[in-house]
């Protein structure tokens, strides 16, 4: 997905809030003093043009966040790519052709521009630039220095030229044997560089054509190794100088060898290593001016448990304490149809424990995949649904005093486009599943789509990937995933407690390792603060929000003022800052604002869009037979069935398989309601013979209650 640019709007649409000093509750509108200071910067910062001693003027430096210099012959360089990933970064990019009769070019004060973050230079275009000159105008005031790298180095490349721009320690690129294919790609540990990624090792999807040949001194490192099978030559893919006046990279030519992970989510670990270059020396160059989300954020979410213990082969007391002691929370995806089945004793575990415990959707009455197509689901029949499971959950509230977060997990699979409409509309804050993408629909053709898990782009809600625990997810994804700083999801069952009641441990401990700021956190507040940020040229922040509500952080230790945009565009949503009416303008690309902040301050920010829905007038009777059928044979299977050695196999196999599917038909053969009957009678047996063996539970809430 490409985000728009959010540079200065026209006077007319600028604006901005201002909240009082004193209380800082009452917004007022300041016009115009964004974009005036916008073109006064744009004015200095290219008052001075380049100058290139040749026949072929290029266009000015300082446009653009990243600059690329080639020759037109270039066969090494991939513009694409870069440009590609410079677009995912949220940064503007310009690649200028140098002309071929051209020997040398000046670089005057232009590249001093403070909006520039990085400059690549290919191998052919080095013959033709000054390396002193570079260097020098890459210089800052503050003795910071503009990173750059050589890109597209072949085995033709003069050595005298790479001795030029590595200081002499970078010598020449010696040709690799065309069979050689690389199998797998090492990233090094390079603490400022590489961080969370460090060590890991993802397959190979390119190949370099020759090898860096470069003295071993303290300022040399290898960033990027690649290997073969059997690992005997390892050619160095990315290699990094680090010098006082300066910081430059180089990367051989790259030969792409496959491409069949293009479009294809589960294929991450291959999309990273077919950029990683680019990648990491982006994210390096940019820092906080490439987009990124204000924190790292995770979550563990168990689908179907209602509030009993113990809950099949869940127990809350038990996880509680594995949670405390590997700190992580877990959300349980609840059915509404269970609203008034809760326990007090469980009830107390959640209320008393907010930090480790949360509550959100899961359907309605769970009835397979009551969110999917719509010729078997309706859409209207869909939107009764999610009106009577809100009003059902806010019934649970108001009966347990346990907060739940408006937010969906769609039973089995993602549902349609539409679907995702009307969860927004119904004040939804998003949804996670195991496709970000909706029901028939393809993954985007697009490489970066996979790094980034949210998006809402569908329906203009927030949608999010999460990842099943049932096999195991290599480090090496999830060091992929938190290197990009998406919210990172994992989602089981109660089975996954069956054999061990501390299964999970080994994720939350693997993941806490790679980042040990991680905060685990609800989905509620995983969506409040799926927003990407980043640094302006004003010293201020842009914003992206994805989702309907946001807990917008000021980090700085000075106010600071932060340009928002969330491209939901709904013509009749209203605004509210800390629960105050705001006004927007509305523009193309979406809903903009801007905010001022004072340091270290949070601003709520929510999107309300108008609906039919009255949670008093809603039925939340669960009266209907097939829903009834269908969750008494449910809670057998998990109470009962899944605590027995050999109930536990088939119900993995269940999910595995996606058993459900032949449920489904059976259903539709008028087979259920037999097998339903029979499942009472044996749920009714096996309960009283293993009453005995089981603490007595204590006395329901609600049902039989009110």
């Amino acid at each position: 997905m490409t985000l728009p640019r959010m540079s200065g709007l026209p006077r007319p649409l600028t604006m901005a809030f201002m909240f009082n000093k004193s209380t800082e509750r009452y917004p007022r509108l300041l016009w115009g003093q964004s974009a005036d200071n916008f073109y006064s910067a744009v004015s200095r910062a290219f008052s001075v043009t380049v100058v290139l001693f040749c026949v072929l003027q290029a266009p000015a430096f300082g446009k653009a966040d990243v600059v690329l210099l080639r020759t037109a012959g270039d066969h090494g360089v991939d513009e694409d790519a870069i440009r590609a990933v410079s677009s995912f970064y949220g940064l503007s990019f310009e690649s200028i052709s140098l002309a071929a009769s051209s020997r040398r070019i000046s670089l005057p004060s232009d590249l001093r521009d403070r909006q520039l973050v990085a400059a690549i230079v290919s191998a052919d275009a080095i013959n033709r630039v000054d390396p002193h000159s570079m260097f020098a105008a890459l210089q800052r005031p503050n003795g910071r220095h503009i990173p750059l790298i050589v890109i597209g180095i072949g085995p033709e490349v003069a050595s005298k030229r790479l001795e030029l721009w590595s200081n002499g320690t970078v010598h020449d690129c010696v040709p690799l044997d065309t069979s050689y294919r690389a199998q797998m790609l090492e990233v090094q540990r390079l603490e400022n560089l590489t961080g969370v990624l460090g060590g890991i090792q993802v397959p190979a999807t390119t190949s370099p054509e020759c090898i860096l040949n470069f003295d071993t001194t303290p300022a040399l490192q290898p960033a990027l190794v690649s290997s073969s099978e059997g690992g005997k030559v390892k050619p160095v893919t990315l290699l990094r100088i680090s010098q006082p006046d300066r910081e430059v990279f180089f990367t051989p030519t790259m030969r792409a060898f496959v491409d069949d992970h293009i479009g294809v989510a589960p294929e991450i670990t291959r999309a990273f290593s077919s950029l990683a270059e680019y990648l990491i020396f982006l994210s390096h160059a940019a820092g906080d001016r490439a987009w990124h989300f204000d924190g790292q954020y995770a979550n563990f979410t168990v689908d179907d448990p209602w509030l009993r213990e113990p809950y099949g082969n869940l127990n809350y007391h038990a996880l509680l304490a594995e949670m405390e002691k590997h700190n992580f929370h877990t959300t349980i995806a609840f059915i509404p149809w269970n609203f008034d089945r809760s326990e007090r004793q469980v009830v107390s575990l959640f209320r008393q424990h907010p930090d480790r415990f949360s509550i959100c959707l899961h359907g309605n009455n769970h009835s397979h995949q009551e969110f999917g197509d719509y010729d078997r689901n309706p859409l209207e029949q869909q939107r009764r649904d999610i009106k009577q499971g809100v009003a059902r959950m806010e019934k649970f509230r108001s009966l347990t005093g346990v907060t739940y977060d408006r937010f969906m997990v769609f039973p089995h699979a993602v549902a349609p486009e539409a679907t995702l409409q009307l969860l927004a509309k119904y004040g939804f804050s998003g949804t996670a599943n195991s496709s970000n993408v909706p029901m028939h629909m393809m993954q985007p053709k697009d490489l970066v789509s996979l790094f980034r898990p949210s998006s809402n782009v569908y329906g203009h809600l927030l949608s999010l990937l999460r990842l099943p625990v049932v096999n195991p997810v290599p480090e090496s994804q999830l060091a992929i995933r938190l290197f990009f700083g998406g919210p990172l999801l994992f989602y089981a069952h109660e089975n996954l407690f069956g054999a061990n009641r501390v299964a999970f441990d080994p994720y939350a401990d693997l993941v806490n390792q790679l980042r040990s700021d991680v905060k685990w956190a609800s989905l509620g507040e995983i969506a409040r603060h799926s927003y990407l940020l980043r640094r302006n040229s004003e010293d201020g922040f842009d914003v992206m929000m994805f989702s309907s509500e946001m807990d917008l952080v000021n980090p700085e230790q000075e106010e600071r003022d932060f340009s928002v945009t969330n491209i939901a565009n709904t013509s009749q949503a209203t605004l509210t800052v800390d629960n105050y009416p705001a006004v927007l303008s509305r523009t193309g690309e979406g809903n903009r604002f801007h905010l001022l902040i004072p340091a270290h301050s949070i601003r709520k920010v929510r999107f309300l869009e108008p609906n039919d829905l009255n949670v008093v007038s809603e039925d939340i009777r669960t009266n209907d037979v097939y829903a009834y059928s269908l969750r008494l044979a449910c809670d057998f299977r998990d109470l009962y069935l899944s605590r027995a050695s050999f109930g536990s196999v088939l119900i993995r196999e269940y999910y595995f398989h996606r058993w459900d599917k032949l449920e489904l038909y059976l259903e539709s053969r008028w087979f259920w309601l037999g097998a339903a009957f029979l499942l009472f009678i044996v749920a009714i047996r096996i309960r009283r013979s293993v009453g005995a063996r089981t603490s007595p539970a204590p006395g329901r809430t609600f049902r039989g209650d009110t």
